[in-house]
């Protein structure tokens, strides 16, 4: 395959990967995609950018290490075909798929609680100044939505807002979305969850 990227559309490209923190990222639709290896969670950025991003899945991994080439690179060449340095695994297209309507699927459910203001939250400020070593914190929104979380899975600056809507999928689950709102664009989590009383 052969798509021509320029420097700065890749450098553009590397910034909102890199937002993500994921393990792999999907570009479709203008929208970047973004799990863990074991497909469990969801992060989405809308991208405001006009620039057409090509289809493609790759490990964030191998992107940052082709940037650490870019200057080199910028000094040949103003395009570059980016599949010639970065491997598209399409075996994940299906995986992507099935997580992608799932979500959506869930997102018509009517939001049971929210919270536009989660950075006022005591339990969840404590748990995003927690080390990647502490483990997990649980996050109390109320006596029905308890959320277990750990530090460094959303992706939170310090002047970043951030807003959490549940909605109910049945008895014993919910469906929890994060929205974290940046300077440039948003990030969107999604979880599932299973009540604990």
């Amino acid at each position: 395959m052969n798509i021509m990227m320029t420097v700065e559309e890749l450098k553009e490209l590397f910034e909102y990967s890199k937002a993500l923190k994921c393990d792999i990222i999907r570009v479709k639709d203008k929208t970047l995609y973004g799990t863990d290896n074991n497909f469990i969670h969801l992060k989405t950025i809308r991208l405001n950018s006009n620039i057409i991003w090509p289809d493609m899945i790759f490990y964030l991994k191998d992107l940052i290490n082709f940037m650490k080439q870019i200057d080199d690179i910028s000094k040949i060449d103003t395009l570059i075909n980016i599949f010639e340095f970065i491997i598209t695994h399409n075996e994940f297209i299906n995986l992507f798929d099935n997580l992608i309507v799932s979500v959506n699927m869930y997102l018509v459910n009517p939001i049971s609680f929210s919270d536009e203001d989660l950075k006022s939250n005591e339990d969840f400020n404590t748990i995003n100044a927690m080390k990647s070593g502490d483990g997990m914190g649980l996050l109390k929104l109320s006596n029905k939505y308890i959320l277990a979380l750990f530090s460094g899975l959303l992706p939170v600056n310090k002047n970043d807002k951030i807003a959490i809507y549940i909605r109910d999928i049945d008895n014993y689950r919910y469906f929890a979305n994060f929205t974290i709102t940046k300077k440039k664009f948003s990030i969107d989590i999604y979880f599932m969850y299973l009540f604990l009383n």
